[in-house]
């Protein structure tokens, strides 16, 4: 897993994902739904590179991971 705050370059292997069944409801490759959609809604394509970033954020005591 990547650090949080820091950028990293990936690309799609299939443009639209691969749908999957998971333990804590659907995904795709791995990814919330809601990330398929926004990847869409940018207009990624198949193996076209681009930047991501995963970040923390606390509220009280908790930590949570977006």
């Amino acid at each position: 897993m990547c650090d949080a705050h820091l950028p990293i370059t990936v690309g799609l292997a299939h443009a639209d994902g691969i749908k999957l069944e998971g333990r804590f409801g659907d995904q795709v490759e791995c990814k919330p739904p809601i990330v398929r959609d926004k990847l869409v809604e940018l207009g990624n394509r198949q193996n076209e590179r681009f930047g991501i970033c995963r970040t923390e954020r606390c509220e009280g005591n908790r930590r949570f991971v977006d």
